[in-house]
């Protein structure tokens, strides 16, 4: 009688005996890798319509995909885990705690005090039905057994690499791009010269096993979600690169979770990029913008329109041009770079010890807050209304700003300097606080 019940699971031990990654094995069958992926976890179940084709692929038969035939499990390998032209393996201890080694993935290894009774790539099972999960570091005990993961130090992590995959995907109608990457990811977008727009990634198979690329309308979602375990974090060498079919695009989101890189080279009409760590965001034109650090990273653009910075952590955003409004906001101890500029309006927020660093600006508008430590450096222009308000040590310096009219409150040890003021002024400054007007018109 034939046994669908495991078909995912053997679809997924052919499958890495053929060598194919998750996404190799889609394209082949004209699916998304979720899918198969689902199949090979036992949430769900292959269409009838493409058994013979998933047979095919993995040279084999029908009737083996039903459980007529037994697919002997792989292997483990008990003390190494390499790839073809890596450095040297990975050697584990034979014991650990009072344990023996039962498998190796990546750069962790699983002990126990039993041996498995299956090993599926990343994943030991025992017969109580424990479960390790060597790439996620999750360990499901159920009390028969002892189990414990360990993982490599940093000089065997550098010997290691995983093996190297890639794969290339074409899409068309193609206007916008959101872009998320978790962990220490390369991603370079750049204009294609035909028109299509196109997503090659090269890296672990961990990683590309990790990414989803999926178009809606006319946005295409390039994703690596968070996976964890072995060091697969501090993974190097997993590159995105896309190359988008148009030189402007309409929206555009670059959101990084970790230390990665992304460069953008093609113009949109807005832009949404945000960073939670230690990443770097550069890109060049749009009309508007959002950006926003939660952490050490950096943010770097050429130009915008109208722009909102905001800043809770260490990290620096520098807007080389803005030609309407920007709206700063600092909550850490990051900085903000303002090149020059003929503005609207600039609203600048400080709630931290971080600092604002503007140009040469002519605005309408300026409009200083600040409540911490933190100091605003302005070049020189003019201000048609000029408005300051600090609670704290902070220092705001508009010695080069001529001012037609201000509104200043000054509390506590703050100090503002304004080059001059031309016309009418409301002040208002404590006798801890320094006000220094140089022109008084």
């Amino acid at each position: 009688m034939y046994n669908t019940d495991a078909m995912g699971v053997r679809i997924g031990e052919l499958r890495r005996a053929k060598g194919l990654t998750q996404e190799a094995f889609a394209k082949t069958l004209g699916i998304s890798a979720q899918a198969v992926s689902k199949w090979e976890t036992g949430l769900g179940f292959p269409d009838i319509s493409l058994l013979p084709m998933i047979a095919e692929s993995l040279g084999t038969k029908i009737e083996t995909l039903f459980g007529a035939e037994p697919t002997p499990p792989p292997t483990p390998e008990k003390i190494y885990i390499t790839a073809p032209e890596t450095p040297p393996r990975i050697a584990f201890p034979e014991t650990a705690e009072n344990l023996h080694i039962v498998h190796c993935y990546g750069t962790a290894a699983c002990y126990a005090d039993a041996d498995p009774v299956r090993i599926d790539g990343a994943r030991v099972m025992f017969s109580d039905g424990s479960t390790a999960d060597l790439a996620e570091g999750e360990i499901v005990n159920n009390g028969g057994v002892r189990v414990k993961i360990e993982y490599a130090d940093e000089d065997a992590y550098q010997r290691y690499r995983d093996p190297s995959a890639a794969f290339s995907y074409d899409y068309s109608g193609i206007r916008s791009l959101d872009v998320r990457t978790s962990g220490a990811v390369e991603t370079e977008i750049h204009s294609s010269d035909d028109g299509v727009t196109r997503v090659e990634a090269s890296g672990s198979e961990r990683f590309l096993d990790s990414l989803r690329v999926e178009q809606r309308g006319g946005t295409l979602e390039v994703i690596n979600k968070s996976y964890r375990g072995g060091g697969v974090y501090r993974e190097h060498n997993n590159r995105i690169r896309i190359y988008a079919g148009f030189c402007r695009g309409e929206d555009c989101t670059l959101s990084i979770a970790g230390s990665g890189q992304m460069n953008c080279e093609p113009d949109f009409q807005h832009v949404n990029a945000s960073i939670a760590g230690s990443g770097v965001i550069r890109f060049a034109h749009a009309s508007t913008v959002e950006a926003a650090i939660s952490g050490s990273g950096d943010i770097a653009f050429d130009e915008a329109r109208v722009v909102t910075m905001k800043i809770a952590g260490s990290g620096d955003i520098t807007a080389n041009a803005v030609r309407e409004t920007a709206v700063c906001a600092i909550s850490g101890s990051g900085d903000i770079m303002l090149g020059d500029g003929e503005l609207q309006r600039l609203e600048a927020s400080i709630s931290g010890s971080g600092d604002l660093r503007a140009g040469n600006l002519n605005a309408n508008e300026v409009e200083i807050s600040i409540s911490g430590e933190g100091d605003v450096k302005l070049g020189h222009g003019t201000a048609r209304r000029l408005s300051v308000s600090m609670i704290g040590a902070g220092e705001v310096n508009a010695e080069g700003v001529t001012a037609e009219t201000a509104e200043i409150r000054l509390q506590d040890g703050s100090t503002l300097t304004v080059g001059a003021i031309t016309g009418r002024s409301v002040e208002r400054v404590a006798k801890t606080a320094t006000l220094r007007v140089l022109s008084r018109e």
